[in-house]
């Protein structure tokens, strides 16, 4: 039980430490073309524009580190 308790109390700190973080802003000029083709390939994936490319960016990076 008491390791139960430690762990909600883990993810409850998690979550609260997530909603606090904060994002940063990063604007970029595209041709359309080529922000169509992220649309497309975002909405394949069910994800905004944004949110697909910072997932891309985060796979590029963590690739890198290893």
């Amino acid at each position: 039980m008491q390791l139960f308790i430690t762990f909600l109390l883990y993810i409850v700190k998690h979550l609260y430490l997530c909603t606090r973080m904060k994002n940063e802003n990063i604007n970029i000029r595209v041709e359309k073309k080529l922000k169509d083709k992220l649309q497309a390939m975002a909405d394949k994936d069910n994800r905004t524009l944004s949110n697909f490319i910072e997932m891309q960016l985060i796979k590029l990076t963590e690739t890198k580190k290893q």
